[in-house]
């Protein structure tokens, strides 16, 4: 379930190389860390495809289940992080009210 989560929400990552229409990005996955909240874990990087040939190595992008969406700007990317946190607080408060 976990990794299904982590796919079906849209993320942000940053490429690192672009390589035969794929793109290597560093992102922050979900994981679950204490008693089964919910966190942003540490960066890791993973294989996505590229659709938009006008995203370039040192982009800040958007990212759903293995495919890149778009081109972030700088606050595009504040707004998608801080609904992220916010999501994931009513997630664990939640999760903390049913032990």
């Amino acid at each position: 379930i976990l990794k299904t989560m982590d796919n079906c929400r849209i993320n942000c990552g940053k490429v690192k190389e672009i390589t035969n229409g794929n793109a290597i990005v560093e992102y922050s996955p979900l994981e679950f860390h204490n008693f089964g909240n919910l966190v942003l874990g540490g960066k890791t990087v993973k294989k996505f495809y590229l659709l938009d040939n006008s995203i370039k190595k040192g982009d800040e992008i958007s990212l759903h289940w293995d495919f890149i969406c778009d081109k972030l700007t700088l606050r595009q990317k504040i707004n998608l992080v801080y609904w992220t946190n916010y999501h994931l607080e009513i997630f664990n408060n939640f999760n903390a009210l049913n032990k």
